[in-house]
């Protein structure tokens, strides 16, 4: 790790004991966030819609190296602020205005960014790795080669989102609004839900979804619901079936619970 970002992230770490670690802060607030979106999702929550950006965002000032002053607070208004390469890992941007920020190369990881206005922001190679995006506004947002791995995209507004290249491993999804511009290679978006590589759709309910022709090597579909589903022609190498009712779901082979391994050559 350079040392400029090892500098700017102990602002936050204070003690050892406030160092954080993928078992530590951000991964439990994640956890926390997938459990509570995932109830807001079986229940029905309408999507947050923009809110009117103040006549004048006062902008806070991003060092060398990173630090930005003064430390971000929910609700914030730092709209068309320029963040680039900003510091905020593990920062609280719940129910913030960040529509028209920059923040290239940011480094966001585990913060919690819901219900967080980003409409149209640029977060191209930003860090956003097991963020909470819960019901956040990515309207127009480019996340091009953004790391958005582990992180919660439930009931996120995604319309003209363009993800090309952004890495998605593990993410959790659905309920999403709208549809993005652009997806990575090999990804879909299938009933408010992102299918591809790697992605994480435990517990979820995808009754009678056509998952058919999708790459889901790797998925996890521990506890989904799949009854009815259509996986003709999908990729499911790897993929994590276990406890999932596949009930009358359609495969042009007998689909086996847990783990499924390569086939052979």
């Amino acid at each position: 790790m350079p040392a400029t970002s090892q500098n700017t992230r102990q602002r936050h770490a204070g003690t050892n004991q406030g160092q954080l670690t993928l078992s530590g802060i951000g991964s439990w607030r994640v956890r926390t966030a997938r459990l509570a979106l995932g109830i807001a999702v079986a229940v029905g929550v309408t999507a947050v819609t923009a809110r009117p950006a103040a006549a004048t965002a006062t902008c806070p000032t991003v060092a060398y190296g990173g630090t930005v002053t003064p430390v971000p607070q929910p609700g914030v208004d730092w709209s068309h602020c320029n963040l680039a390469n900003a510091s905020l890992y593990d920062d609280n941007f719940d129910n913030a205005n960040l529509s028209g920020a920059i923040l290239t190369g940011a480094d966001l990881y585990g913060s919690s960014l819901s219900q967080t206005d980003l409409t149209g922001a640029d977060l191209a190679g930003a860090t956003i790795e097991y963020a909470d995006l819960g019901f956040a506004n990515l309207t127009n947002a480019k996340l091009t080669s953004a790391k958005l791995d582990d992180s919660v995209l439930t009931r996120a507004t995604v319309t003209g989102a363009n993800l090309t290249g952004a890495s998605l491993y593990n993410v959790t999804s659905g309920g999403l609004f709208g549809s993005a511009a652009v997806l990575p290679s090999d990804w879909a978006e299938v009933g408010g839900f992102l299918f591809g590589p790697n992605a994480s759709a435990s517990n979820a309910s995808l009754s009678g979804l056509s998952l058919a022709h999708l790459d889901l090597t790797g998925v996890n579909f521990a506890g989904a619901d799949l009854t009815g589903a259509d996986l003709r022609g999908s990729k499911l190498v790897k993929a994590d079936l276990n406890t999932a009712n596949l009930k009358n779901a359609t495969s042009p082979a007998p689909i086996s619970p847990g783990p499924i391994s390569p086939a052979p050559p």
